[in-house]
C-alpha cells in the first residue's frame, strides 16, 4: 500500500493536482463548475478496473479506493484541500490537519485494505486492462453506495437509517 500512497502523492499532490478546484468541494467553486472535473476520481476508477480484471495484482482492495474517492470529496482530510503544494504551504495544511494515510496507519486501519488474494510472488511488471466494454463494470461500491446502503443493507452498508 505505501506504493500506492507515494504514487498518489507524487502525481496528484507533488505535481500540483488542483483538488479543490477540480472537486468542486469549495465554496468560491461550488456556483462555478466549469472547472469541476473529477480526474482524481477517473483514476481511482481505472484502478479498480484493472483490480477487477488482475485481483492478484494489488496489495490494497476496493475499500481502499472508495475511502480515497469519499474522502478527496469530504475535506476531512488534508491531503486533498488545496490546489497546489504551494497553497498547503502558506494555509499551513500538513500542521493544521491530519492526512489521510496518517490516519489510516494512526488508526491501525491498514489491515482492513489489505487485498487477501494480493500475490506478491505472482505479479508481473505489468497489468494489462481488457478495455472492451464487456470487460470494464461500474463501481458499484462507490457509485450506488448510498442506494446500497439503503435497499441492500449487509455489514459493508448497514441499514442503520
Amino acid at each position: 500500500m505505501k506504493g500506492f500512497e507515494v504514487l498518489i502523492e507524487r502525481e496528484f499532490l507533488s505535481f500540483g493536482y488542483p483538488f479543490k478546484t477540480r472537486s468542486g468541494n469549495c465554496q468560491e467553486n461550488a456556483m462555478n463548475k466549469k472547472n469541476y472535473a473529477p480526474v482524481f476520481l477517473l483514476f481511482l476508477d481505472c484502478i479498480y478496473q484493472a483490480m477487477i480484471q488482475a485481483p492478484l495484482a494489488f496489495e490494497f482492495n476496493q475499500k481502499l479506493l472508495k475511502k480515497l474517492a469519499i474522502h478527496s470529496q469530504t475535506l476531512k482530510f488534508g491531503t486533498f484541500l488545496n490546489d497546489s503544494e504551494a497553497e498547503r504551504a502558506a494555509d499551513n495544511t500538513y500542521l493544521n490537519t491530519i492526512s489521510i494515510w496518517n490516519y489510516l496507519e494512526h488508526y491501525n486501519k491498514v489491515q482492513k485494505y489489505r487485498n487477501e488474494l494480493y500475490d506478491k510472488d505472482n505479479t508481473s511488471a505489468c497489468i494489462g486492462v481488457n478495455p472492451l466494454s464487456s470487460k470494464l463494470l461500474v463501481w458499484k461500491p462507490f457509485h450506488f453506495r448510498w442506494f446500497l446502503a439503503i435497499a441492500v443493507p449487509t455489514e459493508e452498508y448497514p441499514n442503520d437509517m
